[in-house]
């Protein structure tokens, strides 16, 4: 009689969450998954004093089954202008904050999906990019986003966060953040859009993406990747189908313009009706 060891128990949070086809797997096996947005973390855990908010809300998830958390890997200068108002810093207590959340979020099983720049001038918007790169001292008039988009030296700021960011080394585990199976994805940016575009400047809209999604795939090559766009509705090609695309919160993304891009491995949807009115969902 020979006495064999025991199988290692399965560590979930061990494993990078991968795709395989139309499925995502977890260590080779199927992961399935509910999940929340809670970008307000990064602000709380800018405070030592409310980082009890943060473990609340990652141990309410927890025990509401959640398995995935949403949030911003941006805040209030995270990342700034330099000291001369032009070029980018990060600072170390900023980053500190994010540390605090992806180490904490693991002790909780949470994995997580980290946005990386934002559309809205709320946070950290395309403005912050252009003016690190200088381009409101090289061009005359009133900036757009269509700028953003296509400046070579705001491509340049957005790429420099990225790799900050992904490059990153936790404090608090000693792991870089491109190594940590507890980031499953990074979102390029937090809904982007191109309002008022002419074909043109949807072009360098279309181009700006395929080059950030490249860029984040290459420096975080175990994790995966997605716009972080709203995923709109189209016009239906048949028409003796219903259109939805009033139900679009605004205009200019289209989710059948990111199909093609090689390096997404994941595609967000996200319908907002009027007043979140139930009766008004598309059936």
């Amino acid at each position: 009689h020979q006495s064999s060891s025991p199988l290692p128990a399965f560590s979930p949070m061990s494993y990078f969450v991968e795709r395989s086809g139309s499925q995502l797997l977890q260590g080779g096996r199927p992961f399935y998954f509910l999940g929340c947005n809670a970008y307000w973390l990064a602000e709380d855990a800018l405070v030592p004093e409310r980082r009890d908010r943060v473990d609340r809300a990652l141990q309410l998830a927890q025990e509401l089954g959640l398995r995935v958390v949403r949030l911003w890997a941006f805040s209030h200068q995270l990342p700034a202008l330099g000291l001369d108002g032009t070029g980018l810093v990060w600072a170390e207590d900023k980053f500190v904050a994010l540390d605090y959340i992806v180490r904490h979020a693991e002790l909780y099983g949470i994995r997580l999906v980290l946005a990386l720049g934002n559309l809205w001038p709320a946070y950290v918007a395309p403005e912050l990019f252009l003016r690190a790169a200088n381009l409101t001292g090289r061009k005359s008039g009133a900036l757009t986003v269509a700028d953003f988009y296509r400046d070579p030296g705001a491509r340049e700021m957005f790429k420099r966060h990225i790799a900050a960011v992904t490059s990153r080394i936790n404090v608090f585990s000693g792991v870089a953040y491109r190594d940590s199976p507890v980031i499953m994805m990074w979102d390029v940016m937090n809904e982007p859009r191109c309002p008022g575009c002419n074909s043109t400047e949807l072009s360098a809209y279309r181009s700006w993406l395929y080059d950030m999604a490249s860029y984040t795939k290459a420096a975080a090559p175990r994790q995966l990747v997605a716009m972080g766009t709203e995923g709109f509705f189209g016009n239906h090609p048949y028409g003796n189908l219903p259109s939805y695309v009033s139900f679009n919160p605004g205009k200019v993304s289209r989710l059948k313009m990111e199909l093609g891009f090689p390096t997404l491995f994941f595609l967000t949807f996200r319908p907002v009706c009027p007043e979140m009115d139930e009766d008004a969902l598309p059936k």
